[in-house]
C-alpha cells in the first residue's frame, strides 16, 4: 500500500541524474550467426587462403633461401626438386622465391588501385548525391563518359601515354575506377538523404561535416565496402595483365603476370615457368572473390535485420 493509500503525504522522489543514453555494442554474439552454412564456409576458406599468400609475402625472405634476381646460368631451367621447389627459369632465377616476393607486388598493386578509388569515388559520391543539382549533373556525365569506353583499353592507352611502369599504372587506373565507386554511393545516399534520421540530424542544427560523417557516412559505406572487396579480384588481374602485355612492373622486379609472360615461350617443355605464378594468382583470386561473397552474406543479412 502506498503512501496516498494510507492517507500518508507522498514522499518526494529524490532527484535523478540525466539518462545516459549508450550506443549499441556489437557483439560477436551478433556477428557470427549472420555467417553459417555455405557462406561461413567459404568466408573461411577464403581468409585461410589470403593468409597463406599474405604470410609468404610478409615472410619470403625466411621462406626462401635465394635471392629472385641473382642469376645462375648453370641451374638455368632445371624442373622442380630439392633443391629449387618450383623450379628455375632460363636465367637460372628460383621460380619459388621470384613468386613469393612477387606477391609483394601484386598484394600492393591490387591494395592500392581499390583504396585509392574507394576513397576518391566515396567522397565524390556523397558529395555530389547531397549536394545534388549542377554539381550532381557534372559527376554524373563525367561517369557516363568513362564508362562509354572499355575499362582495360582506356587504362592501356593512359599507361601507353605516360610509359609503362608501376606509377603509370597506378596513375591510368586512379583515374578511371573511381567512377563505379562514386556511381554507387551517389545512388545510396539519393535515397537515405531524406530518411527520417537524416532529417533529424539537419533539424538539430549540426554542421554539414558533422551530418555526413557521423549519420550518413556509415549508413552508406557498407555497399562500397563489399564491391570493394569484390573488385581486388579484378584489380589483381587487371595488374597481372598489363604487365603481361609488358606496360605494368618492369623486369627484373617479379611479379606474376610478367612471370607468366617470361614463360609463354617455354610452356611446351617448361611448363613450370608459367604454372606456379599463374597459380598463385588464381589462388588469391579465389580468395578475394570468397571473402567478397562472405561480406556480400553478411551484409544482406545485417540489412535484413
Amino acid at each position: 500500500m502506498t503512501a496516498a493509500h494510507r492517507g500518508l503525504p507522498a514522499q518526494p522522489r529524490p532527484p535523478q541524474g540525466p539518462r545516459i543514453l549508450r550506443r549499441p555494442v556489437l557483439r560477436a554474439s551478433a556477428v557470427v550467426p549472420f555467417l553459417r552454412g555455405r557462406e561461413r564456409t567459404s568466408m573461411m576458406i577464403g581468409l585461410a587462403l589470403f593468409g597463406i599468400v599474405l604470410l609468404s609475402a610478409v615472410f619470403a625472405p625466411l621462406i626462401s633461401t635465394y635471392s629472385p634476381t641473382a642469376l645462375n646460368p648453370v641451374a638455368a631451367l632445371q624442373a622442380p626438386g630439392a633443391a629449387h621447389f618450383f623450379g628455375t627459369d632460363q636465367f637460372g632465377r628460383d621460380i619459388f622465391a621470384r613468386t613469393v616476393y612477387a606477391a609483394r607486388i601484386d598484394l600492393i598493386i591490387a591494395f592500392s588501385l581499390v583504396s585509392t578509388a574507394f576513397v576518391i569515388g566515396t567522397a565524390l559520391g556523397v558529395v555530389a548525391g547531397w549536394a545534388g543539382g549542377v554539381l550532381d549533373s557534372i559527376l554524373m556525365r563525367i561517369v557516363d563518359v568513362a564508362l562509354a569506353f572499355p575499362f582495360l583499353v582506356l587504362v592501356i592507352s593512359i599507361v601507353g601515354l605516360r610509359g609503362p611502369g608501376l606509377f603509370s599504372l597506378y596513375v591510368a587506373v586512379s583515374v578511371v575506377s573511381w567512377v563505379f565507386y562514386a556511381r554507387l554511393v551517389r545512388s545510396e545516399v539519393r535515397q537515405l538523404r531524406h530518411a527520417e534520421y537524416m532529417l533529424a540530424a539537419k533539424a538539430s542544427d549540426y554542421s554539414t561535416l558533422r551530418v555526413l560523417g557521423r549519420h550518413l557516412l556509415p549508413n552508406v559505406i557498407i555497399q562500397p565496402l563489399v564491391y570493394a572487396s569484390s573488385d581486388l579480384v579484378y584489380a589483381l588481374l587487371l595488374g597481372a595483365s598489363v604487365s603481361y602485355l609488358g606496360l605494368g612492373v618492369q623486369p627484373p622486379t617479379p611479379e606474376w603476370g610478367q612471370m607468366v609472360q617470361d614463360g609463354s615461350t617455354f610452356i611446351g617443355a617448361q611448363w613450370w615457368l608459367s604454372f606456379f605464378p599463374g597459380a598463385a594468382i588464381v589462388v588469391t583470386a579465389v580468395a578475394f572473390s570468397l571473402i567478397g561473397d562472405g561480406l556480400a552474406a553478411l551484409a544482406r543479412e545485417g540489412s535484413a535485420r
